[in-house]
């Protein structure tokens, strides 16, 4: 879900299945601090998705906010330059 978008009921669901998905897959064993191709985790592409709660989630499991991609930005980086864009476009209205 991007930044300003509504939160209808599918997308609480979906957003619901998503948190569950990453429990249980941390709980089967998948690595919380794994990468993709651009060496970003599960956390910085949460967080860049503007998705609260499968970011909290992460947090809780023990993913490192203090990261970077492979060209060296910051998870928190990112995150104040999508929340800045966000407030710019007034679509700062994330899901509580």
């Amino acid at each position: 879900m991007m930044p300003g978008s509504r939160l209808n009921t599918k997308n609480r669901v979906s957003l619901k299945t998503s948190v569950l998905t990453i429990v249980i897959h941390t709980a089967v064993g998948a690595q919380i601090h794994m990468r993709d191709r651009r060496g970003e985790t599960a956390l910085a592409i949460a967080a860049q998705r503007g998705l609260r709660p499968a970011v909290k989630t992460l947090i809780e499991l023990g993913a490192s906010i203090h990261t970077t991609n492979y060209r060296g930005t910051s998870i928190l980086s990112n995150a104040r330059k999508t929340m800045r864009r966000a407030k710019e476009t007034g679509n700062d209205n994330f899901m509580p």
